[in-house]
């Protein structure tokens, strides 16, 4: 091992450390954890690999990533809670074929754990953040949803708008391709847009238009042919979604003279439209040259490689194993080591029915399947709006891999499954808010309802300190000449016959003599 895989090494079990002992309080680990997952997967995404050998697949070597260190610390808090879900069980049912395969029929099974290793990775990245993100709710959710989507966006804008003014000819932020930036950025918008017409505020909205316009103009110049075509058809389809589900009338003002009024929602639409037609005016010269200098050579590349799959899945019923199509391409099809096309496909689908066959490539596309699912079953959620848009957003990813095989890499799958966690978990919530409304409530309500009723909860409430009443004084009972003094005392005086008291002459009264005047000075 070289001496700086150890200090890597060394580094990410300090950080795990420091997230162990410091951060025992849930909302501050998760606020923490969350952060750092976005600082190391959204912006300083290092690595070493391990075992490495010089090979153009999927997978080169064991990877071990700064990443690692949130991620254990969290495994150490939340490993109880980790359970399987329906994407869980679909991916874990995918990867049970490929075992099968890489045992029976991979030819080198070094290149095949590997890859496994990568995926089985992203499966327990997965279930720990569904895990945690279980513990929120609705309404926190949502803000964390917004504020990481916001975070991501505004770290590959700068990155890209830096490299713009350096340069540049194809954008691509944080990440070592431009196709990976294109397929984040159309992932995102669908998400801007649904924000856009939801904020009650005009900042808000403000502040999701700017990050929209960014994103789409992020995608035009990544110069992804395949990314502006994926961009177009998002925001189309967010659009239409928001008018089946009645979110564009969200912005009508309650007013009792007009109240369907719906001139606020048609003025965005068409402020929404005239920014657009500007820059696609300001970027059309840029996207035709990127057309007609496209090289021919690209297209039939792509195309060759399509019908090697298509050929290992015809004649391999587990395929050739995971991350063995270059291996194959060298050793099967006789192709050049070194030539410059001796590399993954560029179409996901048919790389994965190359690797695992077509059963494999059954399997994998039930995620997929699984993610429309769960879009078409949040059209009857109420409060499903933000989970819809991100599922929208997944399904372009995927959508997108039909020309990139960016889901092949380790840190766009792990991107990826992290918006999934995020899109599932606000899902199920709103299907709990609507099927039980009476159970998930708002933290101030159930602090309430803790406190109201004692007797469904474990932990009665202190009673309050008993205030002590004064001493009742007993009165003492009143003799038949007490009663006449009483009654003596207690009536008006008559200033005619009473002389005025002073201290040196007192007049003394009693009920059975007459009044007395008393010298009480003493003697001279």
């Amino acid at each position: 091992m070289e001496p700086k895989q150890l200090v890597f090494l060394m580094g990410l079990a300090g950080v795990t450390g420091a997230f162990f002992l410091l951060f025992r309080d849930p909302k501050r680990r998760m606020m923490w954890s969350m952060g750092s997952v976005l600082f190391f997967l959204g912006f300083f995404y290092k690595d070493i690999t391990l075992f490495f050998e010089p090979y153009r697949g999927s997978s080169s070597g064991l990877s071990i990533a700064m990443l690692d260190a949130p991620v254990l610390a969290l495994a150490i808090f939340l490993w109880p809670k980790i359970r399987l879900d329906g994407v869980g069980r679909l991916f874990l049912l995918f990867l049970g074929w490929c075992l099968l395969g890489g045992l029976f029929a991979a030819a080198r099974k070094d290149y095949f754990f590997f890859e496994m290793g990568k995926h089985l990775r992203v499966l327990f990245f997965y279930l720990l953040l569904v895990a945690q993100f279980s513990t929120l709710e609705r309404e926190e959710l949502e803000e964390a949803v917004t504020h990481i989507v916001l975070i991501f966006c505004w770290i590959q804008l700068v990155l890209s708008l830096h490299q713009r003014f350096t340069g540049m000819y194809r954008l691509r932020g944080s990440f070592a391709h431009s196709n990976t930036l294109s397929i984040m950025m159309n992932m995102m918008a669908p998400f801007l847009l649904s924000k856009l017409f939801l904020s009650p505020k005009p900042k808000q909205r403000l502040l999701f238009a700017i990050t929209l316009g960014g994103a789409c103009a992020a995608v035009i110049m990544t110069r992804s042919r395949a990314g502006w075509i994926i961009l177009g058809l998002g925001l189309a389809s967010s659009y239409g979604l928001m008018i089946a589900r009645g979110l564009v009338s969200r912005l009508r003002p309650a007013s009792a003279l007009r109240p369907h009024d719906p001139f606020p929602s048609l003025r965005l639409t068409m402020g929404l439209a005239v920014l657009g037609t500007l820059m696609l005016l300001k970027f059309l010269p840029a996207m035709l040259e990127r057309i007609a200098k496209a090289p021919k050579s690209s297209a039939a590349a792509r195309h060759h490689h399509n019908d090697q799959c298509k050929e290992l899945a015809k004649d391999h019923l587990f395929g050739v194993g995971l991350n063995q199509y270059v291996h194959a391409q060298i050793h099967v099809f006789g192709q050049d080591p070194e030539a410059a096309d001796t590399t993954v496909a560029h179409h996901l689908y048919w790389l994965i029915a190359g690797e695992t066959g077509y059963i494999g490539l059954l399997l994998f596309a039930l995620i997929p399947l699984y993610v429309v699912f769960w879009l078409l079953r949040g059209l009857l959620i109420s409060h499903a709006l933000s989970a819809n848009a991100l599922f929208l957003g997944i399904c372009t990813a995927f959508l997108q891999s039909f020309a990139e095989p960016v889901l092949r890499q380790q840190r766009s799958m792990l991107l990826v499954f992290f918006f999934m966690a995020l899109a599932m978990s606000l899902s199920r919530v709103a299907l709990a808010a609507q099927t039980n409304p009476k159970r998930v409530k708002t933290p101030k309500e159930t602090t309430i309802a803790k406190d109201t009723s004692p007797q469904k909860s474990k932990q009665t409430p202190p009673k309050p300190f008993p205030i002590p009443k004064k001493p009742e004084i007993p009165k003492m009972p009143m003799l038949p000449g007490w009663a006449a003094t009483q009654a003596y005392q207690n009536a008006p005086p008559n200033p005619s016959t009473q002389p005025p008291l002073s201290w040196r002459n007192r007049t003394l009264t009693t009920p059975h003599a007459s009044k007395q005047t008393v010298d009480r000075r003493g003697p001279a």
